[in-house]
């Protein structure tokens, strides 16, 4: 009978995340599996920060912006790596640059008073307002 010591699939530390990166109240943990001779996968999980150290995955409308400066920083954080094939990595630059280029346009369109935030939206965490 094999015990989870005799695992070679289980290691003796657990698992960790290969890098945390944030934009506004949302965070993103990448992670990083495989092996050089049997290819690399890449996985990320979000979620929100909220007050007094909790977090939700629960999202609002203007979270939206965040998650586009996320995504560019996630793109560049595994494009940075070097585990993936140069194309891999021309098309992550690409979504990076593109994603840039979006959230410049959206700057100037909010500096310029094209874009309205609702009340609802305000800002205010769900532990605030009573819906956690």
């Amino acid at each position: 009978m094999r015990t989870e010591k005799d695992n070679p699939r289980k290691s003796a530390t657990a698992e960790k995340p290969m890098g945390m990166v944030g934009a506004g109240p949302l965070t993103a943990l990448i992670w990083k599996n495989g092996h050089q001779d049997s290819g690399w996968r890449y996985q990320f999980s979000l979620f929100r920060q909220l007050r007094a150290g909790k977090v939700s995955q629960l999202f609002r409308p203007l979270d939206l912006m965040y998650f586009i400066k996320l995504l560019q920083v996630i793109a560049a954080v595994i494009a940075d790596d070097g585990c993936l094939s140069p194309i891999e990595t021309g098309v992550l630059r690409r979504v990076e640059q593109d994603l840039d280029q979006l959230l410049q346009r959206a700057s100037r369109q909010r500096s310029s008073g094209n874009a309205a935030s609702s009340p609802e939206n305000s800002g205010v965490d769900d532990e605030e307002i009573g819906r956690i």
